[in-house]
């Protein structure tokens, strides 16, 4: 509603992108692996805000809020490196053809019946596809060029078919580890190292940091009714990478061995920033008695 609440989850989704990167090119730096840098900027939006719900007598809707903006500015700055730095030779025929059906539905999108408007949506995800741009830019895409009415519509129709079967086979599509027997949980590897680094410490000491930053410029605001702790929770669970990490690391590595120990970095992350938020809820809850 207004520029200083904007710049907030901005802020912090800008630090919590580039610092977890930083972290694990430090540790993948001029190795096959630095490739992987995309993998700890991730946010799950699912999970942090299933996770946040958990603590919603303690947490202001504010909070929750923030966090959502956060997480959504997080996947398109994902999602626009997938673009830039996951995507294959470009074809310009299906470029060309699919901004003609971006143009198409950006036009007509308010007149059209729902039912087109998903059937140009699809021709607009295969020309995208096959021009060479990763698939992702799609949505964000398609997003940008539907009215609200319209979009509302078109939510209201998937939600249940998004909800209910496609998000539950991308979970487990991206899930299914078959864990080698000489697979170890406590032997890491440096792109493991910086996986997990980059999740469990990169993502709170980014946002945090960056938040700091901009407040103290005076640039942006803290949300209505949030304090600092609240923050110090946010910042720990948009360590959840979980689902956007595993996909991004099958774009970033094209071998199975090093998808497979990215896997199990990212699960070893996420139950690390499950117990780091159990630990800093229990701390608030403490403080708060105090």
């Amino acid at each position: 509603s207004n520029i200083k609440d904007a710049l907030l989850p901005i802020f912090a989704a800008i630090g919590g992108m580039v610092v977890p990167a930083a972290l694990f090119l430090a540790f993948n730096f001029g190795t096959p692996t630095q490739s992987g840098s995309g993998i700890p900027m991730a946010t799950d939006i699912a999970f942090s805000l299933g996770i946040l719900s958990l603590l919603s007598k303690r947490i202001p809707i504010s909070v929750k809020i923030f966090l959502m903006a956060l997480a959504i500015i997080d996947d398109l700055g994902g999602i626009l490196v997938i673009a830039l730095f996951y995507s294959t030779v470009i074809t310009f025929y299906y470029l060309l053809l699919s901004t003609v059906l971006l143009f198409l539905l950006w036009k007509f999108a308010a007149k059209l019946n729902p039912l087109w408007s998903i059937l140009l949506s699809l021709g607009i995800w295969y020309c995208i596809h096959h021009s060479g741009i990763h698939g992702t830019i799609a949505g964000v895409a398609i997003a940008w060029c539907l009215p609200i009415a319209s979009a509302a519509k078109l939510e209201h129709i998937l939600h249940d078919f998004i909800s209910f079967i496609i998000l539950p086979i991308f979970v487990f599509a991206n899930t299914l580890l078959p864990i080698p027997a000489s697979a170890s949980l406590f032997q890491f590897n440096a792109m493991q190292i910086g996986i997990i680094a980059g999740l469990t410490l990169g993502k709170p000491i980014g946002i945090l940091s960056f938040l700091g930053i901009g407040l103290r410029l005076k640039w942006c605001q803290l949300p209505s009714g949030a304090n600092w702790k609240h923050l110090v929770i946010v910042a720990i669970i948009a360590g959840i990478g979980f689902t956007i990490s595993l996909f991004i690391s099958k774009l970033a590595f094209t071998n199975e061995g090093a998808q497979q120990a990215a896997t199990i970095a990212i699960l070893v992350a996420f139950c690390i920033s499950l117990i780091g938020t159990f630990i800093a809820y229990q701390l608030l809850k403490l403080l708060h008695q105090k």
